[in-house]
C-alpha cells in the first residue's frame, strides 16, 4: 500500500519489484540523485485490463485479464498505462517528495503506427517471467504479442 512506504528506505520500498537486483544495488546512488538539488523524473508504463486511474488496493479490486477473449477482443479491452513520476528534493535533507501523474489510453489508440507496435512488441517480448507476473501480464502476454505483431504488419 502506498501509505506504508512513507519514511521507508529506498531498497525496502523496492524490495517487491521484480528483477530488482540492479535497482537495489544502485539504491544509494539513486537516493543521492533524487534528493540532490534538482528535480528528477522518470516514466514507466504497463499494459492493463483496468482503465481506472485510481488503483489503490484498499479501494479498488484488481481487474485481471479475461482468459476467454481472443486476440482482437483482448486488445480491444487493453489499455496502455503510463506514469510520469517526479522526485522533488526537500532542501537540507536526504528526502524527496514523490509524485505520480497517471495516464491511461486504450491500446488501440496508443498504437498509431507499425513502429509503435514493433517497439511495444519488443518491450513486451523481452520481459522476464518475474516482471510479467509482477505486472499481471502473464495471462495476456501471448495474445497481446500476437495482436502487436499483426498491428506492426498493417498499421
Amino acid at each position: 500500500m502506498p501509505s506504508d512506504k512513507v519514511g521507508r528506505a529506498f531498497a525496502e520500498v523496492h524490495a517487491p519489484v521484480a528483477d530488482n537486483e540492479v535497482l537495489i544495488a544502485a539504491s544509494d546512488h539513486l537516493v543521492r540523485l533524487v534528493t540532490g538539488g534538482d528535480r528528477w523524473e522518470r516514466f514507466v508504463w504497463t499494459l492493463t485490463a483496468d482503465p481506472r486511474l485510481d488503483r489503490h488496493p484498499q479501494r479498488i479490486a484488481a481487474v485481471g485479464w479475461n482468459p476467454t477473449l481472443d486476440t482482437a477482443a483482448l486488445a480491444e479491452s487493453a489499455f496502455l498505462r503510463s506514469e510520469r513520476q517526479t522526485f522533488i528534493p526537500v532542501a537540507g535533507t536526504r528526502l524527496a517528495v514523490f509524485t505520480i501523474h497517471v495516464d491511461v489510453e486504450p491500446l488501440r489508440s496508443a498504437i498509431q503506427s507499425s513502429a509503435d507496435a514493433r517497439r511495444l512488441h519488443a518491450a513486451l517480448s523481452t520481459m522476464s517471467s518475474a516482471v510479467l507476473a509482477y505486472r499481471g501480464l502473464g495471462a495476456a502476454r501471448d495474445r497481446l504479442l500476437a495482436w502487436l505483431e499483426d498491428a506492426a504488419a498493417v498499421t
